[in-house]
């Protein structure tokens, strides 16, 4: 009994999308979607050849800033390695 009852609900809510009527567009939305592309203005933004050599320049700083301190932690490193006697073991380590 209840299947029957499941079965006629899913039915008519199955068949209730078919009594959907296609509704016609707002004249106004039509004219505003019509409008947005005439809104948009192609425009080329040109950089300075200033800003881009200044951004290239301290992107170089920073680069060299971090192989001088990788490079001198690596010092650190090594010396406080060799202070100990375990530095056979660890020594594959130092390849990564």
């Amino acid at each position: 009994m209840s299947m029957d009852k499941n079965e006629r609900r899913m039915n008519e809510v199955l068949e209730s999308a078919l009594s959907l009527e296609k509704r016609p567009m707002p004249e106004q939305l039509r004219n505003r979607l019509i409008a947005i592309p005439k809104q948009i203005e192609n425009s080329i933004v040109i950089v300075p050849k200033f800003q881009v050599w200044a951004f290239a320049a301290g992107l170089a700083v920073l680069m060299a800033l971090n192989a001088f301190a990788l490079q001198k932690k690596r010092q650190i490193d090594t010396a406080t390695v060799e202070a100990t006697p375990y530095m056979e073991y660890f020594s594959h380590y130092n390849s990564i």
